[in-house]
């Protein structure tokens, strides 16, 4: 690993890379060069890869800029194929929020019975982007102060014609994030938990049954892409999914996730 790592360089984003994550050293363990960037330097990624492959982690607005203008191999943020209405197709069975309402954000207003009355709760609705780039987080809105609630989003700059999923609240207890590659599970670990903050390197054999279970239908935005899990109720579901470029790598083994991308990015 140590002869071929050599040729894969990491462009990693310090802004976004907290000072004592293990991934600098697990890229030098693997022979490979880590560089840091300024995601909001447009020409950054282009005097990096022009050296050879590349793998990217940084802002979600930088991964999307360069993934619009056709960034090379190892930008893995494929964010049309990330959003709900692609992914819930292959992993609906396994979904917590399996039949949202799909509408406008602007439509929130007129349409707040109709929504109320699908996926309403105690005069609830959990909101969240359809977008795996998250232009706002995941909310309530309530009946009784419904409108207000909803032009509360205008502070995010969420355009009116954003789609957006009306959901059933759910009590969400653990979650987990896995690292998917070659259709398995690679990495994972618990990142958060109602009993306090904790990181757990290590899936539970049933979570990670779940995962490579969504992992073996064949979607797959991108060579590595996450995936995230939950449980609730006492059962597991599959929560969301994102772009391996920007979510975070919590508790994961970063010497397992090198190797996978060294993988993935010289194939």
């Amino acid at each position: 690993m140590q002869e071929h790592g050599r040729l894969v360089r990491w462009m990693v984003d310090p802004d976004v890379l907290p000072p004592d994550d293990p991934l600098p050293a697990a890229v030098a363990a693997a022979g490979g060069t880590l560089t840091e960037c300024d995601s909001t330097d447009p020409e950054a990624l282009n005097r990096v890869a022009g050296g050879g492959p590349v793998v990217f982690r940084g802002s979600v607005e930088a991964a999307a800029a360069w993934t619009a203008a056709g960034a090379p191999a190892g930008v893995w943020a494929n964010f049309p194929a990330l959003r709900f209405e692609v992914y819930s197709r292959p992993l609906g069975p396994w979904l917590l929020n399996a039949e949202p309402v799909r509408l406008a954000l602007a439509e929130l207003i007129d349409r707040r019975e109709a929504v109320l009355d699908a996926v309403g709760a105690g005069g609830e609705v959990f909101v969240r982007p359809d977008a795996a780039s998250k232009p706002f987080g995941g909310t309530l809105l309530r009946a009784a102060t419904w409108q207000a609630d909803v032009e509360r989003l205008a502070f995010y700059d969420v355009p009116p014609s954003e789609p957006v999923l009306a959901c059933r609240p759910r009590r969400v207890e653990r979650e987990w994030r896995a690292v998917i590659a070659a259709g398995a599970v690679v990495a994972g670990c618990l990142y958060r938990d109602p009993a306090g903050p904790r990181v757990e390197p290590e899936l539970p054999a049933a979570v990670r049954r779940l995962a490579n279970a969504a992992a073996a239908t064949g979607y797959a935005p991108d060579p590595l892409w996450c995936l995230d899990l939950c449980e609730s109720e006492g059962s597991l579901f599959v929560l969301e999914v994102g772009a391996f470029a920007c979510a975070s790598l919590y508790g994961c083994d970063r010497g397992v996730i090198v190797a996978a991308a060294y993988a993935a990015v010289t194939a």
